[in-house]
């Protein structure tokens, strides 16, 4: 009797309960739960065209482009198909894909050169990138491309600077002592070097002192009393200079005995900015985020950035005994890429061979922050009567 008691108490607060509850209806407050739920973004395939190194093989290209479309298929859910390219004719090959019912149109393409830029801007064939860059998903660029690349690859549309391109964030203003250059344009460190025990002859031996020359021409007086003697085995020429370099040079010229003074920092141009960027094209319209979601993780995924680079760890490269990448050399699977066309080389794996260390990431990283954008001096046709060319 008790247990039929125990059952029907049960049943009366169970229906006391649905009596309560019966004016609730089933999805009533779905609705205001719609804006917290994202809803899965949908699969989408997008082309990413790139020069390739003469020396890669048929063999690397393939195995190489199905495992960076393998490895963005499940990480972004969109499936980005690398067409390599030969530098010769790169931009014209571009060119022919843009349109937007292209067969394998060109979605994401790198920029190689101003001609191409300006190519790409006159026939309003790349989507505008500035909102992405001042929004925070993407905003964090700023922060880790060199501000100087950035304000080189700016466009002035309506007064307002706007981006077109994403400049890959490489070493700016690197100076080659062996063939006394920079490429791009760019423009390296100037230093105005002093031998201090030449200087201390001449009671200029404090640091005050030796700092206060900003200028070759102020060392003027310095440079005639080492001309004016002789004896003391000085030569001005060899003991005061002028001389370019970059930001590991300021250490090492300190090492050796010199005051090193910056006459001049290292500065980016239009020229540098549009040799190596990236591109989205503007027929994706809609899905222009998408690319940028991919051109984002080119520059910041590490393991993309380097896919990109590298290839496959165990086929095309390993690592030796430093963590750093050496590359195959032979066989049917060597994969060479140029560092300056693959994204930011600051996710870039270490490498020997290519020249970066963790030594010349930490001093690239300096140089850059010191950098500036410098407007490059137009050229002058000699056969204009001296008028500056367009």
């Amino acid at each position: 009797m008790k247990k039929i008691l125990s059952v029907l108490l049960c049943f009366v607060l169970a229906l006391g309960c649905l009596v309560g509850c019966g004016e609730d209806i089933i999805g009533e407050y779905i609705d205001q739960y719609e804006g917290l739920i994202t809803p899965p973004k949908p699969h989408m395939s997008l082309n990413l065209y790139i020069i390739c190194g003469a020396e890669t093989t048929e063999n690397a290209k393939v195995t190489v482009k199905q495992r960076i479309a393998d490895y963005t298929e499940n990480k972004y859910n969109t499936t980005v198909n690398v067409f390599y390219l030969s530098a010769e004719g790169y931009a014209d090959a571009v060119g022919a894909k843009l349109a937007a019912d292209s067969e394998n149109r060109a979605d994401i393409f790198l920029i190689n050169s101003p001609e191409m830029m300006n190519s790409l801007m006159a026939g309003e064939h790349l989507a505008d990138l500035t909102d992405f860059l001042q929004g925070k998903t993407y905003g964090t660029l700023n922060a880790q491309i060199a501000a100087s690349l950035l304000d080189a690859s700016a466009i002035m549309v309506g007064g307002v600077d706007r981006y077109f391109c994403l400049p890959n964030n490489h070493v700016v203003g690197r100076y080659d002592s062996a063939s006394d250059t920079v490429a791009n344009n760019e423009s390296a460190y100037e230093f105005l070097i002093i031998n201090k025990k030449a200087a201390q002859c001449f009671y200029l031996g404090s640091q005050s002192q030796l700092d206060s020359f900003t200028s070759y021409e102020s060392t003027e007086a310095l440079r005639a009393e080492m001309d004016a003697h002789p004896e003391l085995g000085y030569v001005s020429s060899e003991c005061v200079k002028v001389v370019s370099g970059n930001y590991e040079d300021i250490a090492a010229y300190k090492s050796a005995g010199y005051a090193c003074n910056i006459l001049k920092y290292p500065s980016a141009t239009v020229t540098g900015a549009y040799s190596a960027a990236f591109g989205i094209n503007s027929a994706l319209s809609a899905d222009a985020e998408r690319a940028m979601e991919i051109l984002f993780a080119i520059n910041t995924d590490t393991e993309l950035r380097n896919y990109l680079q590298f290839g496959i760890q165990g086929t095309n490269y390993v690592f030796d005994d430093n963590d750093a990448v050496v590359r195959n050399s032979d066989g049917n699977s060597v994969y060479y890429m140029d560092p300056l066309y693959t994204g930011n080389v600051f996710t870039m794996y270490y490498c020997e061979e290519l020249g970066w260390t963790e030594a010349a990431k930490n001093n690239a990283d300096a140089q850059n922050r010191a950098s500036v954008f410098e407007v490059e001096a137009p050229e002058v046709d000699e056969n204009a009567g001296g008028e500056a060319t367009e």
